[in-house]
């Protein structure tokens, strides 16, 4: 993990719980994050891990939110190039994945 470049980005909460509820119930109405309390419950437990891992490792992540990537992406995109050191630009092209 020395090397690593770590981002932490995160979303408002009520699309993220809703995205969270969209793709369980993909899986399974039955499955507990299917269900508004459990996506929530999911939701804040992430949220409990992202902040330990902040604690325990200050200096090492770059956080932003996440509408910055689509309202303010040029100058996200140079703040990330500068964080990470690279000389080339970073490129607002990018890919997307079913669970993306």
């Amino acid at each position: 993990m020395q090397n690593a470049i770590i981002f932490i980005a995160l979303r408002q909460p009520e699309p993220t719980i809703k995205s969270i509820i969209k793709l369980f119930r993909q899986k399974s109405t039955d499955d507990l994050y299917a269900q508004p309390t459990g996506a929530t419950d999911y939701y804040l437990e992430r949220l409990k891990t992202l902040s330990s891992f902040a604690q325990q490792h200050p200096q090492r992540y770059y956080y932003f939110d996440t509408e910055k990537v689509c309202t303010d992406t040029d100058r996200l995109l140079s703040q990330l190039q500068q964080w990470i050191g690279i000389a080339e630009p970073l490129s607002p092209e990018y890919g997307s994945f079913a669970k993306t």
